[in-house]
């Protein structure tokens, strides 16, 4: 899952986030502070939520309050508020590791348990990987899926996109769905004002797009108005590589979203939209 790897030093916490939007995750090293084990916890779970650099984005959803920390015998166990456990399976994926590579990097801490409402989870740090899957490329050729003219049903427009230097792949394909079709006879099918706030990819293939609000807010919910902006979406993400399922974020939480459609819930590929 991670594009670096770790290396502890006596003296140093590693501190991961992702960079800002891009989908590229990125570690900080910095000093251990001269406090009690249990404060250095809280410390550190404080800069995880809350990273200094404006280029930096927390992995850890807003909301998600440590409740208790305590160690014992090379083994730090948490408390998460019971937010944690209404998180999509790949968003905890991402904090589980996220806080077990942290932690794991003190020398005093050999394993993590994580616990939250009737939830308890112990990981070590050989649990998870430390390398992402590929999708980083010069270009690529894929199918952007958008609205036809009469908003109707969805058209595939294919086209080479060339990422930006550390950009990955569904990053970019994603910005050319805010962008919009070349073709005048499609239109955009994502509302007007969504931003991504972030991207990431699972081991097991499950591509979780983090957007504003303004993908909820801004759409027109009707049946047929919601399926095609989420189907623009997720069509066009599970024909790149390693990509098989779709879950989505509002600013960086799980919600029902849409009057027809459950966001909550992953979506896989659907070809019931499309027109030729």
């Amino acid at each position: 899952m991670f594009t670096h790897a770790i290396n502890a030093g006596r003296n140093l916490q590693t501190l991961l986030f992702s960079s800002d939007s891009s989908g590229a995750l990125h570690t900080l090293e910095e000093k251990i502070p001269d406090a009690s084990q249990e404060d250095i916890i809280r410390d550190i779970y404080s800069k995880l939520c809350s990273p200094k650099s404006k280029k930096l984005v927390s992995m850890i959803p807003a909301g998600i309050k440590l409740e208790s920390q305590s160690i014992a015998g090379g083994i730090c166990a948490i408390t998460l508020s019971e937010k944690y456990t209404e998180l999509p399976e790949y968003t905890k994926s991402i904090v589980n590791t996220c806080l077990t590579k942290t932690f794991c990097s003190l020398t005093y801490i050999d394993r993590i348990i994580i616990m939250s409402g009737n939830e308890s989870f112990e990981f070590s740090d050989g649990d998870f990987i430390t390398s992402t899957p590929s999708t980083h490329y010069d270009s690529y050729t894929v199918n952007l899926y958008f609205a036809n003219e009469t908003f109707d049903a969805l058209c595939a427009d294919s086209e080479i996109i060339f990422p930006t230097p550390g950009e990955t792949l569904e990053h970019a394909v994603v910005s050319k769905l805010l962008n919009g079709p070349e073709s005048d006879k499609m239109r955009r099918a994502i509302p007007v004002g969504t931003r991504i706030n972030n991207i990431y990819v699972s081991e097991e293939g499950v591509c979780g797009i983090d957007f504003s609000r303004a993908f909820i807010d801004n759409v027109s919910h009707e049946n047929i108005t919601e399926a095609l902006t989420l189907y623009s979406v997720v069509n066009t993400v599970t024909e790149l590589p390693m990509i098989n399922r779709v879950e989505f974020l509002i600013d960086g939480e799980s919600v029902r979203g849409y009057a027809y459609y459950d966001l909550t819930k992953p979506f896989t590929n659907s070809s019931e939209f499309l027109v030729e």
